[in-house]
């Protein structure tokens, strides 16, 4: 199976948002956001192991990224969603660098080894990505999808 976060990522589900105060809010009001285009969803359940995992190890993993994650018994298939910060989020990252781009997965126990793979793809599309250019020209779902597809290829062929 190939990999290829820009298609399976909708841009119904890449959320747009102004920074929050912190991170918990700012997952709080993540999955507010999927509530409304995932009504399917036992968002509270989904929260509580957002949170959970985040206390565990922090998801955030620097050059202004983060990698939210869960899996369990809340989904039924492996949902991917990205949020674009426009006023990059002062966090807690390895390299101090605020946060604007963050890619969301969540996946029923199923499906542990897709989950696996787009973890390992995104950190892949993130260890490429140059910081700088991405919070210049990356800011609406349409160039997000745009850079993702630009990455990939570079990944895939």
């Amino acid at each position: 199976m190939v990999v290829q976060v820009y298609s399976t990522l909708p841009s119904s589900l890449i959320w747009v948002c102004s920074a929050g105060t912190d991170y918990e809010q700012f997952l709080r009001e993540w999955v507010h956001f999927l509530k409304d285009r995932k009504p399917e969803l036992d968002h509270e359940t989904v929260l509580e192991a957002l949170l959970k995992r985040e206390h565990e190890q922090k998801t955030t993993v620097g050059k202004g990224f983060a990698l939210p994650h869960a899996l369990g018994p809340f989904v039924d298939t492996l949902i991917l969603s990205a949020a674009l910060v426009q006023t990059a989020l002062p966090v807690e990252t390895p390299d101090d660098v605020p946060l604007h781009t963050a890619f969301l997965i969540l996946a029923p126990r199923s499906c542990a080894r897709d989950y696996l793979r787009y973890l390992a793809h995104l950190a892949r599309i993130i260890k490429m990505a140059d910081p700088e250019d991405w919070t210049t020209s990356v800011h609406d779902p349409e160039t997000l999808l745009k850079k993702l597809t630009e990455i990939e290829k570079e990944i895939i062929y």
